[in-house]
């Protein structure tokens, strides 16, 4: 039987959507072996227009180095630091670009976020399942791409693309290609927002269809 190893993290996001600032703060816990990451924020500055759901796409999605795994399949994240840009394009013609620097500080995993860019979102109320592939590049990096749906009041879907450029500073070797299921259940009460997230790391994408030939 595994025993569930907690740790605490530290977050901050900053900057500017539709030309207004965006400002929250928070924490939680993360078991980086088990994949499981609960959060809560205090959104203090949210955009006109701005539905803070959208951040599901940037912040506990944001710590690839929380992953459950079996078998041979080893997380090259481990406990190094870490940094990424990413790039999220949104169906509707807006855009984000978040870039992040994740780091232990005493224990503690500390994460800042910066995002800045333009987009219009509906209310939303919840995030389908995600499946991020990770492609090994140069050195210590690694390229991810997903597709990211959301769930409108009005029953109808809000997409998004999101490419990532993950430096692990840490001397790694990346070999494999490698996906990353995400399962995030957000919540939103005033000023508040809190965010579960499990996560699991596959050799193969477990939605694919078995090889007959």
């Amino acid at each position: 039987m595994s025993v569930l190893v907690k740790q605490e993290f530290l977050a901050e996001l900053s900057g500017s959507v539709n030309g207004q600032p965006i400002e929250l703060y928070g924490g939680g816990v993360i078991a980086p072996a088990s994949g499981i990451t609960s959060g809560e924020y205090s959104l203090k500055r949210v955009p006109d227009g701005f539905d803070p759901i959208v951040l599901t796409a940037c912040l506990i999605t944001g710590y690839p180095n929380v992953c459950a795994t079996k078998g041979v399949v080893k997380n090259p994240f481990g406990e190094y630091p870490y940094r990424y840009e990413r790039k999220i394009v949104f169906r509707n013609g807006g855009e984000l670009h978040l870039s992040a620097e994740c780091k232990y500080v005493n224990g503690k995993l500390d994460s800042r976020f910066h995002l800045e860019g333009q987009v219009t979102a509906p209310p939303l109320y919840a995030v389908e399942p995600i499946i991020e592939s990770w492609e090994p590049g140069e050195d210590a990096q690694i390229h991810g791409n997903f597709v990211v749906g959301w769930r409108c009041k009005d029953g109808k879907l809000f997409v998004a693309e999101a490419s990532s450029k993950y430096t692990i500073l840490a001397d790694v070797k990346i070999d494999n290609l490698l996906h990353r299921y995400l399962a995030v259940t957000p919540k939103i009460e005033n000023d508040k927002m809190s965010l579960h997230q499990d996560s699991e790391l596959f050799l193969r994408n477990p939605y694919m269809q078995p090889d007959t030939n």
